[in-house]
């Protein structure tokens, strides 16, 4: 008998499993990224709710403009100084932003707090306008419940409470012309010339030439002042 191929009678066995070859890096940095955005958004949901639920009570904790709480600490500070918006001025969001001018004498003057000038500058923020309205001395107002000049507003609240004049004349100028008014600026005669000189003079185009012998000096006494026709360039003094 000749050779032949020897018959295996054993059952074949299974070839030994192989493990499942690796998933590309790029699917496996998808799947990272994913696990750790899903972590980063639970926690800041979980620090929101916490933040919300802790909150101060103390109304000073609050920030008076933007009435969000106050945050202390370097990191805080900075982030604040890096991202928050500017506060908007009262009266922005309606495109108009009304203020009051008031121009006294002040201390050494007859009628220290009486208003001379008064003018209501309005703002409109989209156009970049401004108006300003000169509003009378002697017009009648209502003022503490009687009818009085209006220049009268700013005297009567200093003297019911002093440095709260500019506030009162603000309220009675409000009233009247049934504007909203936030804000007011009160000048006496010593802070206008120290502003022209701090700008370095004004200059004043005089229409007619003219003389003043009766011009208050500085010793309860007067003196004589003379302005010629054209341009000048007057410091505070003379611009007074």
């Amino acid at each position: 008998m000749s050779e032949s191929t020897p018959i295996n009678l054993l059952r074949p066995q299974p070839l030994e499993p192989s493990l499942p070859p690796n998933p590309p890096p790029k699917k496996r940095y998808c799947f990272y990224f994913l696990v750790v955005a899903l972590i980063v958004l639970l926690g800041n949901c979980g620090y929101r709710y916490f933040s919300l639920r802790n909150l101060p009570e103390d109304p000073t904790a609050y920030d008076l403009k933007t009435l969000k709480p106050k945050r202390t600490g370097f990191l805080n500070t900075v982030r604040d100084f890096i991202f928050s918006s500017s506060n908007a001025l009262e009266g922005e969001q309606e495109d108009r932003i009304n203020i009051l001018l008031l121009g006294m004498g002040g201390a050494g003057h007859d009628g220290p707090y009486l208003t001379d000038t008064n003018i209501i500058l309005s703002i409109r923020p989209v156009s970049r306008e401004i108006a300003l309205v000169s509003v009378p001395r002697d017009l009648g107002a209502k003022i503490d419940g009687a009818i009085n000049k209006i220049n009268y507003a700013n005297a009567l609240g200093e003297a019911k409470n002093p440095g709260q004049g500019g506030e009162a004349a603000r309220t009675v100028f409000a009233d009247t012309f049934n504007l909203d008014i936030p804000y007011y600026v009160r000048l006496d005669f010593r802070a206008f010339t120290e502003i022209v000189d701090a700008v370095g003079g004004v200059e004043v185009d005089v229409p007619r030439a003219f003389s003043d012998s009766q011009y208050p000096d500085s010793n309860d006494g007067y003196q004589t002042v003379t302005f010629l026709k054209g341009q000048e360039l007057m410091n505070g003094d003379r611009a007074l």
